[in-house]
């Protein structure tokens, strides 16, 4: 009898390094810099695909909170790369309601949405808004309507 063996491979990517790399380096990830985050995950991804660590049918990534938003982000720029994305309590809904803006507790991080400028592009990779149903994804969703997610200032 064959016995196949299979290696399991785990990665952490903290997604805030910020005392490692520098404040210049979390700087490049915010506001209209944000998907910068978004692509490093994902060049990240690929390389592990790339040097033959796992494949896209072995690769599962998962994230809480702003980390929610990153799988989120990912997902939506890039299914392909994932067998598939655990988003808990997930910051994906970044466009609040004109009437909610004024308790918008984001604004360091990810921008002003009340600035024109900064509202399309927070629109560009806000994943709530970006979502589309594609075979390659199946949104299960769970999450909890008191997300404390902190930002730059509770730091």
């Amino acid at each position: 009898m064959k016995t196949e063996r299979a290696l399991a491979l785990g990665l952490l990517v903290w997604a805030s390094p910020r005392a490692i790399l520098g404040l210049k380096w979390h700087a490049d990830g915010m506001k209209l810099k944000k998907k910068n985050t978004f692509n490093d995950f994902i060049d990240v991804a690929e390389y592990l695909i790339a040097q033959k660590y796992t494949h896209p049918k072995r690769l599962f990534a998962t994230g809480r909170s702003a980390g929610g938003l990153l799988m989120g982000a990912v997902a939506n720029m890039r299914p392909d790369l994932f067998k598939g994305i655990i988003a808990e309590v997930p910051l994906v809904a970044l466009l609040p309601p004109p009437q909610d803006r004024e308790d918008y507790k984001y604004e360091s991080e990810f921008g002003y949405p009340s600035i024109k400028e900064q509202y399309f592009y927070l629109l560009s990779y806000s994943p709530y808004d970006n979502v589309e149903r594609t075979p390659l994804i199946r949104p299960e969703m769970t999450g909890n309507n008191e997300d404390t997610a902190l930002t730059t200032e509770d730091l």
